[in-house]
């Protein structure tokens, strides 16, 4: 089975498209499959900021391709446009070149893009969206992590066929931690962690005073904020000498793998690191209702009462964090691993159903 993947932007491993697209990758790679991605960098346009009338302005971000490697034996084979022609062009030149490779399926990694409803018309479209939603564009099959996930959302968008597909992160191994001493934390503290590009806006009220009050009651506990941009301090955030704030750090693992508990605040997002909490063996504290709460399941808590409780719990009483640290981590490998096996199988019968639904939906005699 040939594989095209079509995503709108490449950045690095950093970037949510690109890490989902690599792994992709990886996948294919294992299942033996060939596989070529294509972009055309939507992002980016040449002049962006003419098209503003005030003060705003767009970050041109270069691809880093030093970071665009494979886990599994193989070479990444990327299609990347000259970014100063029109994005109109690149969209045809994409179009182009995924025509010559004759892919026997398109998967689609991304949340809309205009090139996936012409791509739609002639081969069989898998969708990987980076949201929790299907994509803004028609595909006949939408990796979903919700088993029952909602399809028809779109007017005018075909509601594609559902496969529950959780698998979203591949394991980085057990990491070498932080040494404490370093960081001048006692061996024998209880550490926390919370990480973020934006907490200064997503760790907010009531929820800040409640921890600030819990970190104040508890001197056994320490806690260490990463993604705080040196020289900005979050508002409002007192100095304290348990309270330990960072710039964001690569590896993370090896922050995560020296503390006890991941914090996760009231939000949205904040999926991503907590699966990686989980596959270093921490207890989540996280609450329902967002991506952290659906990464561990029966594990989130439903109001910030229940949450303090279960952070005094787990504060107190190392054996049960552990227990819970060691049940994520077993569930981080069986739903989001996407270097297993049952990711290999997921990953082909979806392709597999997405010929037959291009077959159903086209009359196309397709081999």
């Amino acid at each position: 089975m040939r594989v095209a993947v079509y995503t709108p932007q490449i950045v690095d491993i950093l970037h949510g498209g690109t890490g989902f697209t690599l792994n992709i990758m990886n996948v294919a790679a294992q299942l033996g499959a060939p596989c070529q991605v294509f972009t055309a960098q939507e992002a980016t346009i040449s002049e962006a900021d003419g098209h503003y009338g005030g003060l705003e302005c767009v970050q041109r971000r270069e691809v880093f391709t030093e970071s665009l490697v494979l886990n599994v034996p193989g070479n990444v084979q990327m299609l990347l446009p000259n970014v100063e022609f029109s994005l109109r062009f690149r969209l045809e030149q994409m179009l182009a070149a995924i025509h010559s490779y004759e892919p026997d399926v398109v998967i689609f990694v991304g949340f809309m893009s205009p090139l996936v409803y012409r791509l739609f018309e002639s081969y069989p479209i898998v969708g990987l969206s980076l949201h929790a939603l299907p994509p803004i564009a028609p595909v006949d099959m939408w990796l979903s992590a919700d088993p029952l996930g909602e399809t028809a959302l779109w007017p005018g968008v075909p509601a594609p066929k559902l496969a529950h597909y959780p698998f979203r992160f591949w394991p980085k191994g057990q990491a070498v931690p932080i040494d404490r001493a370093k960081l001048q934390i006692p061996a024998t503290a209880v550490v926390l962690i919370t990480t973020g590009y934006r907490l200064d806006t997503e760790m907010s009220e009531p929820w800040r005073g409640q921890m600030l009050d819990f970190i104040e009651a508890h001197q056994n506990v320490h806690w260490l904020l990463i993604g705080i941009p040196e020289g900005q301090p979050v508002s409002d955030l007192p100095a304290r000498s348990r309270i330990h704030c960072f710039a964001p750090q690569v590896p993370l693992e090896s922050w995560l793998a020296t503390c006890d508990i991941y914090i996760n605040p009231p939000r949205v997002g904040g999926g991503g690191t907590v699966g990686m909490a989980m596959e270093q063996g921490l207890a989540v504290l996280t609450m329902d209702g967002c991506d952290g709460g659906d990464k561990v399941g029966v594990w989130a808590t439903a109001t910030l009462d229940s949450y303090f409780e279960r952070l005094a719990t787990w504060s107190a009483n190392a054996t049960e964090r552990q227990q819970v640290g060691a049940a994520l981590k077993g569930q981080f490998h069986a739903r989001l691993d996407i270097s297993s096996t049952q990711a290999q199988d997921g990953l082909l019968q979806a392709c597999q159903s997405a010929i037959e639904s291009f077959k159903q939906r086209t009359g196309h005699r397709y081999a």
